[in-house]
């Protein structure tokens, strides 16, 4: 069962989260939807509505269900990061922070986002970019514009 979370980061170092999807979230199943509808967001309103359709979409409908797992978590950006300022996905830290196998992360900071990888020296996340990353590990990068 492969599993996928979007992230956004805004700006003031915020970040949204989707709940865990669990199963279908490589390529050729539900990673290309979840790529698309992010590349139709703007702001955080139109995050969430993206990942209520998404949900629905891709038929996982956590919505409809009464347990409250479907819902939009939000962080300071300081809790992803390490004492660098990088969003930290290093081998110590990637299960405590992120733990899904695809993570989908649109920055719409403002700014460039330094990132430190599962097992590399890192990556720059610039602005309006999605990201994704496959337990940890750099996979591709989406123009929002495609």
């Amino acid at each position: 069962m492969t599993r996928g979370t979007a992230y956004m980061v805004l700006p003031k170092n915020r970040v949204l989260n989707s709940c865990e999807f669990n199963g279908g979230m490589y390529e050729g199943e539900h990673y290309e939807l979840m790529v698309k509808k992010l590349q139709a967001v703007t702001d955080e309103m139109s995050f969430r509505k993206t990942i209520e359709e998404f949900d629905r979409e891709a038929g996982f409908n956590y919505q409809d269900e009464k347990n409250g797992y479907f819902r939009i978590y939000e962080y300071p950006l300081s809790y992803f990061t390490n004492k660098k300022g990088q969003i930290d996905m290093s081998k110590k830290t990637y299960y405590d922070k992120f733990f899904s196998d695809y993570i989908f992360l649109l920055n719409l900071s403002g700014k460039n986002l330094l990132l430190k990888e599962y097992e590399s020296i890192g990556s720059i996340i610039v602005p309006q970019e999605i990201t994704t990353f496959y337990f940890g590990t750099f996979r591709a990068y989406h123009d929002r514009y495609a």
